[in-house]
């Protein structure tokens, strides 16, 4: 399977991916899909993210990301959902608990990357925006974004101009 994703960056950094062929894993404890590299599956998107990220002299790569149906993840799909539920328990089970939501986000994925071994791809639909009331109901306008942990799965680097 062949998806098509949209990375947001600066224009330096994307000639510099361009040239090497490589791209940088993202690392941290607050990433959504735990370590490695993202991508929104719409242009807008990564443009919106750009912007709020203020970053200057902004340019997006256009990839095409190679996977086999069985080497991704959709949490917002029933059978994600119950995966990442399995996982967050035995997670808590571990009396692991963080700070924030997205610290233990971010550990629950990466959980994930190291027990499922043959996994290349993690996606999901994330809020545009805070929330300033939480409520059971989420009714923000939602993203999607995935991740892959390599840059084996990347394709034909394109860069194009932010409009």
């Amino acid at each position: 399977m062949i998806i098509a994703g949209y990375h947001g960056t600066s224009s330096e950094s994307a000639d510099n991916i361009i040239a090497t062929n490589k791209f940088e894993l993202s690392q941290g404890d607050k990433e959504w899909l735990g370590s490695g590299i993202y991508f929104y599956l719409n242009y807008e998107d990564a443009v919106l993210w750009t912007k709020s990220r203020n970053i200057k002299n902004p340019a997006i790569l256009h990839c095409l990301i190679e996977v086999k149906d069985n080497e991704w993840l959709d949490f917002d799909s029933d059978y994600g959902k119950n995966i990442y539920q399995k996982f967050s328990d035995m997670f808590a089970e571990m009396g692991v608990v963080f700070n924030t939501e997205q610290q233990n986000q971010c550990a629950v994925m990466n959980f994930i990357w190291k027990r499922k071994h043959k996994l290349k791809l993690l996606m999901e639909s994330f809020p545009t925006q805070p929330t300033r009331l939480k409520t059971l109901t989420d009714a923000r306008k939602r993203r999607k974004e995935f991740c892959v942990r390599s840059n084996k799965q990347i394709k034909n680097i394109v860069k194009l101009e932010v409009i």
